[in-house]
């Protein structure tokens, strides 16, 4: 796997199992910095999008009046 592949591979499955995925990590110091902040923002996301929804919205979703 070359760097090219590797940070691919990381931006579309950053938890990848991989063997190829971890030897390249393990051999590849730009790679692994690389896997290190798209896992960093990858946590980033999960946090902002689990943000509960304000209490009441289902009950309002639906009842906002329709343009003519």
């Amino acid at each position: 796997m070359n760097c090219l592949e590797f940070r691919h591979a990381c931006l579309t499955e950053p938890d990848n199992r991989d063997s190829e995925f971890h030897a390249h990590a393990e051999t590849c110091r730009a790679c692994q910095d690389f896997l290190v902040e798209q896992r960093q923002m990858e946590e980033r996301l999960r946090r902002v999008l689990a943000v509960a929804p304000p209490a009441g919205l289902a009950g309002q979703i639906g009842r906002a009046p329709r343009p003519a």
